[in-house]
Parts: C-alpha cells; structure tokens; sequence
C-alpha cells in the first residue's frame, strides 16, 4: 500500500509524500477480467487521490513558509491549484468506477449534454452580415467538481434580432440562458438505456455525456470526466466510461 504518514517541520504540518503510484496497462478479454481490471484501477485512483492529497498538504505548507520569509508565494498557489484540479478529476473518475462504470478506451462521441456550474451561457453577441443566421457558440462543460452543477444541452436558447436594411442588414445574436430538456436521438430504445442515461446524469459525476454511433448500429452511452488542461492549444484530458450499450438484431441480419 502506499506509505502516508504526517510529520512536523518547523511547527507546520507537512506531508510525507507518498512512493510514486505504479501505473497499470489494464486489459481485459470476458467479463471476469473486466471485473478485476476495474478493482486494479479502483485502487488506482485511490492510490493517486492520496499522493495528489500528500502534495497539496505540502503545497499549502510551502505557501505559509513562503508567507513568514516574505517569499513570493505566487508558483506555490498555481502549484497548489493545479493539484486540486487534478484531484477533482480523480475523485470523479474513482466515483464512476465506484458506481460501477467501465473505464473505456477513448472514442470521439456525439455529445449530448454537459454539466455546468455556470449561472448563464457565454451572452457575448456574435454579429453576421447578410440574412443568415449568426453562429452560437455550444456550451462546454467547466468540469465542475463531483456533485455540483447541472446538465444541459450544448445548444442554448437565444434571441436574435436585425439592424439596418438590405446589403447592410446585420442578424445580432446573443445566448440567454440554458436548455435543460435534452435530447435523446434515438427513438425506438428500451427504457432500461433511458433509465440507465438518468441515473447517469442525476449522479452528476459526468462532465459530459454523449453516445457513439457508427452507421446506427451497435450505439454506445459513454460519460466522460474531462480534466482541462492549461493552455490554449493544450488538448483535454479525458476519461471515458461505458454508461449503457444495446444491440438490435435486425442489424445483424445478412
């Protein structure tokens, strides 16, 4: 097990860093290796929340040192918040994995819904000269931590309106507020991959949810926990869970 333990330095807590968490390639060919790849990773995240908690305790003791010797303290609070943010990541993985969720390799998905601690959608007015309709930015998840937020739709309502006359009118638009009735694209499904994409969102542990469909055969519900990651170009991290699956038969047929 990883070794945790709390020593004083200095009249301040600190934390003795844990050995460094063996990474794990997990494969699995039946569901009986499935099951024991996902206590391995199980134990995993479990390993990294304590690692991520053992360096965030001596984070936060060098920002106080760095405080009393009038040090900047600034590299040691991004530190720190950067570590907290990879923590939520890891505590909402632990929670999909906990509640029984299959990790997953990654897979492009088809969005649809992301959850949100915003009040309100981005309202900066997107301008379009002629008589098309002006471009709405989609809503994208802030990965809130486990439990917060709500989900919506990546489409929000929106007002439009035009000013001016002929070649010079221009269509004004602005995002007002969130859609939260989602819509589920497939309309002949049993109500058990219904049930299974609710009590998914209701856990609110997902950032995002959505479902891979190549040529509308074999649809999968994958929920996705995304860490962003710093920079602007920088690709997001994500972790990828199998929600709910089914097959229709009559896509089997020859």
């Amino acid at each position: 097990m990883t070794e945790k333990a709390i020593v004083e330095t200095a009249g301040a807590e600190v934390s003795k860093l844990p050995a460094p968490t063996q990474n794990l390639v997990v494969l699995a060919r039946n569901p009986k290796e499935m099951m024991e790849a996902q206590a391995e990773l199980k134990v995993w995240f479990q390993q990294k929340l304590e690692q991520i908690d053992a360096e965030i305790l001596e984070a936060n003791a060098n920002i106080e040192q760095a405080r009393k010797g009038h040090i900047r303290t600034g590299p040691f609070r991004r530190l720190s918040q950067e570590l907290n943010r990879k923590r939520v990541a890891y505590e909402k993985a632990l929670a999909a994995v906990e509640a029984g969720y299959f990790l997953i390799p990654d897979f492009p998905i088809e969005i649809l819904c992301v959850r949100t601690s915003r009040k309100r959608p981005p309202t900066a007015i997107k301008s379009h000269k002629g008589y098309h309709s002006p471009h709405i930015p989609h809503v994208e998840t802030n990965s809130p931590p486990l439990g917060e937020g709500k989900n919506v739709s990546q489409v929000p309502f929106a007002k439009e309106w035009t000013i001016g006359a002929g070649d010079s009118t221009t269509t004004l638009a602005k995002a007002t507020e969130f859609d939260e009735t989602l819509d589920f694209p497939f309309r002949v499904v049993k109500p058990q991959v219904m049930s299974e994409l609710t009590r998914a969102a209701q856990l609110k542990i997902f950032d995002q949810i959505g479902f891979i469909r190549q040529a509308r055969r074999d649809p999968m519900v994958i929920g996705q926990v995304v860490f962003k990651t710093p920079g602007r170009w920088a690709p997001d991290k994500i972790f990828n869970f199998l929600i709910t699956w089914w097959i229709d038969t009559r896509d089997l047929l020859l």
